[in-house]
């Protein structure tokens, strides 16, 4: 069981049954993601969406936060516009089988499980603290690769197993060798199983096409108010999932 930091989860019912849901969750004072705005299908159009969001919102201006972060649909985000979200970037899913291809040489040296290092290097990336998150990952059946050049980490990524794929994310690297150094990493961690992840830059998209993932689902990070780089700052490769950023 995931403990999460600074959580509230509220749900819908109807006939005795959640049909819709969200969750707030905070990273500090300075940070709360809006998440697991879900409604069940055959109750879609009545609304529920937007009322599960109006609450989400409430609750997450009541805590205080100074900005507030999620990811849209293309459903979802003329909801969030009319609140005042605005998007800083794309979003997108990529899922497949890692192929296990041979790199360039590296210097860096591969490590599995997490230390202080790791979660430094994810604070001095994202603004924020998700040591919490993090550490709970880990204690909850992921798996978390890392990897160094001497005494410096360069990069780190996480993997859980999911109900029909494992999730890749977070993923952080300081360079485009380090991050393809970790994903082939992770390729060779998977070792055939199927994967997905949520990449932000284009740019890294070449990489895991050449490795056989293919781009799918695509959303818009959001924020309120507008703030460039909020858990995507540029060493920031994969999120840690739609739900938590």
């Amino acid at each position: 069981m995931i403990r999460l930091p600074e959580c509230t989860v509220g749900v819908h019912l109807e006939d005795g049954a959640v049909r819709a849901s969200y969750s707030v969750m905070g990273f500090g004072p300075s940070l709360a993601w809006i998440g697991m705005i879900l409604v069940d299908p055959d109750y879609r159009g009545k609304g529920l969406g937007s009322a599960a969001f109006d609450r989400a919102l409430g609750a997450a201006k009541a805590a205080g936060f100074n900005t507030l972060g999620l990811d849209a649909t293309t459903l979802g985000e003329p909801i969030y516009r009319k609140s005042g979200f605005q998007v800083v970037g794309p979003i997108v899913r990529w899922t497949g089988v890692l192929a296990c291809k041979a790199g360039p040489s590296e210097d860096s040296t591969p490590g599995y499980g997490w230390n202080n290092q790791i979660l430094d290097f994810d604070a001095a990336a994202t603004g924020v603290n998700r040591a919490q998150l993090l550490v709970d990952l880990s204690n909850s059946g992921a798996t978390i690769l890392s990897s160094s050049s001497g005494t410096a980490l360069e990069a780190y990524a996480v993997i859980r197993p999911g109900r029909t794929a494992f999730q890749l994310g977070p993923v952080l690297a300081n360079s485009d060798a380090a991050f393809a150094g970790i994903i082939r990493e992770a390729a060779r961690f998977l070792d055939g199983r199927p994967v997905c992840c949520d990449l932000f830059r284009d740019s890294d998209g070449g990489l895991l096409h050449n490795l056989d993932l293919q781009a799918g689902r695509a959303l818009k990070r959001m924020t309120f108010p507008h703030r460039e780089g909020v858990l995507c700052d540029p060493t920031v490769r994969c999120g840690a999932g739609f739900e938590w950023g």
